[in-house]
């Protein structure tokens, strides 16, 4: 028999499962080339134009808050857990000790990418810079200094892989979601209580020995239970 349960709640919690070890890598490096590429936008950019540092700064404060939500989601990934562990000890202490991670972080790390995308639609700063000054590239008496190209270079590679990642992190995080929902669609009977822990539906497959003692378990009751019948009776035709 197959009993249905439902597929929120405490599916999108904990670590993820050795299952999806594929999502978990390509968000990996998505997390990885969105950071990479945001230091990049926020060193180059005020070097190839007149910008302020701290404007560019908060001006990635939304893709950097989404940063923090994909390193608190992988954070059991070795490289990732030297972020996690140096943000829990400074700034982001109160987070460390309140949220979990994991799977918990992955829908608002896919929701805080889309908004950044959706807004970065509407006012596409970066892009200005990069189009804009795509001509300047090519006429070296513009140029502020000798080492201007190789900068602007840099600059836009890193716009392009930013928006590149966050994409990817919206398509392989919907992706992971999806992977989590279809298997906590239906489980077996039987196991679906102990599986789900007395909630929703678990992406975590219960092992060997948690069946074996969960079977073992009844039958010891039952003979701790056990009474011999203890009471006095009157024998036929006494």
């Amino acid at each position: 028999m197959v009993i249905p349960i439902p597929s929120g709640g405490a599916a999108m919690m904990g670590p993820f499962p050795l299952e999806m070890s594929r999502r978990f890598n390509q968000l990996k490096i998505c997390l990885i080339l969105m950071i990479a590429s945001t230091v990049g936008v926020i060193i180059f950019m005020p070097m190839c134009f007149k910008v302020n540092t701290m404007s560019v700064i908060l001006s990635s404060l939304n893709i950097i808050l989404n940063a923090i939500f994909g390193i608190w989601m992988l954070q059991q990934d070795p490289t990732v857990a030297s972020m996690y562990r140096c943000l829990t000890s400074t700034c982001c202490q109160y987070c460390g000790e309140n949220c979990q991670g994991g799977l918990g972080c992955l829908m608002p790390f896919i929701f805080g990418n889309v908004l950044v995308i959706f807004f970065s639609i509407i006012q596409p700063v970066d892009f200005k810079f990069v189009f804009g000054s795509i001509g300047m590239l090519f006429n070296i008496a513009e140029w502020s200094d000798s080492l201007w190209g190789f900068k602007f270079v840099i600059y836009a590679s890193c716009v392009i892989i930013k928006w590149a990642s966050q994409i990817g992190g919206i398509a392989f995080g919907w992706l992971a979601y999806k992977q989590v929902r279809d298997q906590g669609v239906t489980v077996s009977g039987g196991d679906w209580a102990r599986e789900s822990g007395g909630g929703g539906g678990s992406v975590y497959r219960a092992g060997p020995g948690d069946r074996a003692s969960s079977q073992s378990a009844p039958s010891r009751s039952n003979q701790n239970n056990f009474q011999a019948f203890e009471g006095s009776g009157q024998r036929l035709g006494s």
